[in-house]
């Protein structure tokens, strides 16, 4: 009864497909990855192949897991994920790793609202943080003041949003002249610093 599936747009997670009878448009909208999974078991099953139920309970059983996981917390380069952060992940720590970069990954965590990377060893963030819709961006106790690119803040979402910054004790010199961007910020913690 499908007419056609319209995939132009399946990376910002959206499909319509087109049904004969009725002559009905059906939008969806979901995770891109799900939803190319559930396209794939769409073409499955209408190519008449026996494995749609067990493709369709895999991407059920991987969105409920998903689903579940809203906050993480990271004290040890142990306890990352092994293949990839939880898509749903709204808070996210990673707190004395002795990191020295940001993971890109967590640049893609659309639902991210709430990030602490305090107490690592970061000297650069990548400018894909500013795609994120965070409220909150705690950067306490890093090498920051050696970074001389801070155009993440100058990201339209993370402009936006932000509302709460914490800067200190990043050996800062001068005040980063994107933070005058963040029309939402409310509290922004430059304590211990080397600010003149």
């Amino acid at each position: 009864n499908i007419q056609t599936i319209h995939t132009k747009y399946v990376l910002d997670g959206k499909a319509t497909i087109a049904f004969k009878k009725p002559s009905l448009n059906l939008l969806i909208k979901c995770d891109p990855i799900q939803l190319k999974g559930f396209l794939q078991t769409l073409k499955l099953g209408m190519e008449g192949k026996d494995v749609i139920n067990l493709r369709l309970n895999t991407v059920t059983a991987m969105a409920q897991k998903s689903k579940l996981q809203t906050k993480m917390a990271i004290n040890r380069h142990s306890d990352y994920p092994i293949k990839v952060f939880p898509r749903y992940l709204q808070s996210l720590t990673i707190d004395n790793t002795q990191s020295v970069k940001l993971s890109y990954h967590i640049c893609s965590l659309r639902n991210l609202t709430h990030l602490d990377v305090s107490n690592n060893k970061l000297r650069k963030l990548p400018v894909e943080l500013g795609r994120l819709h965070l409220s909150k961006l705690v950067l306490h106790d890093n090498n920051l003041g050696e970074m001389d690119d801070w155009s993440f803040l100058n990201g339209s979402k993370l402009r936006d949003s932000l509302r709460e910054l914490d800067l200190s004790a990043n050996d800062l010199t001068c005040l980063p002249l994107p933070v005058v961007k963040c029309h939402k910020l409310v509290n922004l913690n430059l304590n211990y610093n080397n600010l003149a």
